[in-house]
């Protein structure tokens, strides 16, 4: 997508509209979240003000003659609580505008079939022999010559692994299951070979990337001071 999704919402709100309309999702969203947004960009514009006013008069009280510092200090006080309560309203708004941004699909390019589900997909093009599991086949049959495709294939009754499952279960060469304990979901460890092969591929990027004229940089470290 050339256009961010909220580049697209602020400048092109139609063109979002019409692309939810493709999707079967509600426009008003779009609606909702210029509403949001709007408010969103007052209330931070508004904030930013009142801080710099404060900060202003916050620089003059120590500088004030006396009959005048107890006015700055209860201006100062005033504008504390204006901006807490601009910023707890901010926050409000800006936990709405993220759940609108994160709902808000990508736009559809032109040539993506419109329908409620993927069976409405296309098939653009196919490539090999297909290894179709017998329980299977009516479904790629429908997904390929029912959509005007022909692919060659063979059927097997033997039950196929995923590459997943392939590395976890028949390799041991990976673990999903104790590294979500400790690191959290689609987390992983590898071993053995597999971590060579990894290994080798970051070393081969690094040795061609640097031969193009790009500096190799470690990632950031942080030194703690004594």
């Amino acid at each position: 997508m050339p256009w961010s999704v909220l580049k697209v919402l602020r400048t092109n709100p139609d063109l979002m509209r019409e692309n939810l309309k493709k999707r079967f999702m509600d426009p008003a969203l779009v609606d909702e979240f210029l509403k949001v947004d709007s408010e969103w960009r007052r209330v931070q514009t508004e904030l930013n003000r009142l801080r710099h006013e404060h900060n202003v008069i916050s620089s003059q009280i120590a500088k004030a003659p006396a009959d005048r510092r107890g006015e700055l200090i209860a201006k100062a006080k005033e504008l504390l609580e204006e901006i807490g309560r601009l910023e707890a309203k901010l926050k409000e708004l800006e936990k709405r505008r993220l759940e609108i941004l994160d709902n808000m699909p990508s736009l559809l390019h032109e040539s993506v079939p419109i329908g409620p589900d993927d069976s409405y997909n296309a098939v653009v093009r196919v490539w090999g022999k297909a290894l179709v599991q017998r329980k299977h086949l009516e479904t790629f049959l429908a997904e390929t010559e029912g959509k005007g495709v022909k692919m060659e294939y063979e059927v097997t009754d033997r039950e196929l692994v995923g590459h997943a499952d392939m590395l976890e279960y028949v390799l041991k060469l990976g673990d999903t299951l104790k590294a979500g304990e400790v690191a959290g979901s689609r987390f992983y460890y590898l071993f053995n070979d597999i971590v060579w092969l990894d290994m080798a591929l970051l070393s081969y990027a690094i040795d061609y990337l640097t031969s193009k004229g790009f500096t190799l940089v470690p990632q950031r470290q942080v030194y703690a001071g004594r």
